[in-house]
């Protein structure tokens, strides 16, 4: 987030970036920015690299979730508030290209969404090439069963990129901004 703004009582980090950078850890370079759109800005989303099956450092990166912005109160020791503030949390998934460098929203080409809207959610990478992504519920106030939810992303999905249909596949607990 790259603002902060007041409205009445409620303090909000704003201005989601839409800008994306590759950094090389080997060689210390930095590509980018990047810009994937001003519809596609986002903070407190999860990513993960997709490599190629071809076993190069080509690949993908699935961008998930994420908020357009966040309340903050400071009065409390955990100061985000996700509470009801639903219409800002995000659904959607974008794909970032490391060969192309280019953004795919997945929404756009395919109707592709997660089930639930997630923020601060987790993906961690199978050994077959799916990701499975958890998390993201409204904590501390809320433990909808929704994300109890565990999706399942599929890059060689039949159709192109998208969510494999699964069901009675949950976790313990709704949880967020959690490790995997």
């Amino acid at each position: 987030f790259t603002q902060i703004s007041v409205e009445g009582s409620n303090t909000y980090l704003a201005g989601p970036s839409s800008l994306g950078i590759i950094f090389d850890p080997k060689s210390g370079d930095v590509t980018g920015p990047f810009d994937m759109g001003i519809d596609n800005a986002r903070g407190a989303h999860g990513m993960t690299f997709i490599p190629s099956l071809e076993g190069t450092n080509s690949g993908q990166v699935l961008i998930f979730g994420g908020m357009r912005r966040l309340r903050m109160d400071t009065k409390r020791a955990f100061p985000f508030v996700l509470g009801n503030d639903k219409t800002d949390v995000l659904n959607d998934v974008v794909l970032f290209d490391v060969d192309t460098l280019t953004f795919t929203d997945l929404s756009d080409v395919s109707d592709e969404k997660m089930t639930a809207k997630r923020a601060f959610p987790q993906g961690a990478l199978m050994s077959d090439g799916t990701l499975i992504i958890t998390g993201g519920g409204g904590w501390p106030e809320e433990s909808s069963p929704a994300y109890k939810q565990v999706e399942v992303f599929d890059p060689l999905k039949e159709g192109g990129p998208g969510f494999l249909s699964i069901s009675s596949f949950e976790g313990e607990v709704a949880r967020a901004g959690h490790t995997m």
